[in-house]
């Protein structure tokens, strides 16, 4: 595998597995038409990573994406670092006027070429913090009138370093996926880590989406959930990983190729389902 070589805080933009060079915006028509000309085979995912200290360990990530889901990656990446005992939060905002772009030339892309994607899947994933991005595109950005309500076959919010509390009210306005996935562990290491750091900074009144503990809470478990979304609790499974698509189990490996659509629900695993939740056991 190509090694790269890179700061700190690499450049702000859009990287594929075979190129370490940023790409602006305005080339995801090459890229897109690149992955679909040279990889006839492979479907598409759009990836929006986490906090992470360097641009290598995410390209590393997208390597492994690809061998593992038979899948062609293009990354936003963003300036996701400031210390270890931090958010970034700042920078997510930023980052979130990137999304806008992204999402704006992806679904142009797809409406002038949609007898290309007859027979493949376009897939988007959010990772962490990723998903604090998303969310202020959601909250600022989105316009449900312009995206097709298809863009994505599936729209992943994996361990999402975002707000359990309010996150119907900006979930429920996604419209450009009809399968939006939020996957959750209780026992989740790095999202346990920044709760404590909203308890160590007082504030103390939410949790973290991706732990999934508001499920636990009955008393609202009605009203809390969007409706467009479905809930799947790795908790009995997973450990304490967070990013559940690297996973070591198997199991979990294999739901995700469902969730990529690689494979029909066919889980060998036990779980239980109430409502729109889903928890393997």
């Amino acid at each position: 595998m190509m090694f790269l070589a890179v700061k700190a805080h690499a450049d702000v933009g859009f990287y594929i597995a075979d190129s370490n060079e940023a790409h602006k915006s305005y080339e995801i028509d090459s890229i897109l038409n690149n992955f679909i000309e040279n990889n006839p085979d492979r479907d598409i995912l759009f990836y929006v990573h986490g906090r992470s200290r360097t641009l290598e360990k995410e390209w590393n990530n997208i390597n492994k994406i690809e061998e593992i889901y038979n899948v062609k990656v293009l990354m936003l990446h963003w300036d996701s670092w400031s210390n270890a005992v931090d958010r970034p939060v700042e920078n997510t905002v930023i980052a979130s006027g990137y999304l806008l772009q992204a999402m704006n030339y992806i679904n142009s892309y797809k409406n002038r070429n949609k007898a290309k994607f007859q027979n493949r899947k376009l897939l988007m994933m959010c990772h962490s913090m990723g998903n604090i991005i998303l969310k202020n595109y959601m909250e600022n950005y989105f316009s449900s009138s312009f995206l097709s309500s298809n863009l994505f076959d599936s729209l992943i919010l994996n361990g999402s370093d975002t707000p359990f509390t309010g996150h119907k009210k900006w979930v429920e306005k996604i419209k450009f996926s009809p399968d939006i996935i939020i996957t959750m562990n209780k026992n989740d290491s790095v999202l346990l880590a920044s709760r404590a750091l909203d308890y160590s900074q007082l504030n103390l009144a939410d949790d973290r989406l991706g732990l999934g503990l508001g499920l636990d809470n009955y008393l609202f478990f009605n009203t809390s959930l969007a409706l467009n979304a479905k809930y799947y609790d790795f908790t009995a499974i997973s450990g304490m990983e967070h990013r559940h698509y690297l996973s070591s189990n198997p199991d979990v490996i294999n739901i995700f190729k469902m969730f990529y659509k690689e494979k029909e629900f066919k889980i060998e695993i036990p779980f239980k389902q109430k409502k729109n939740v889903i928890k393997f056991r």
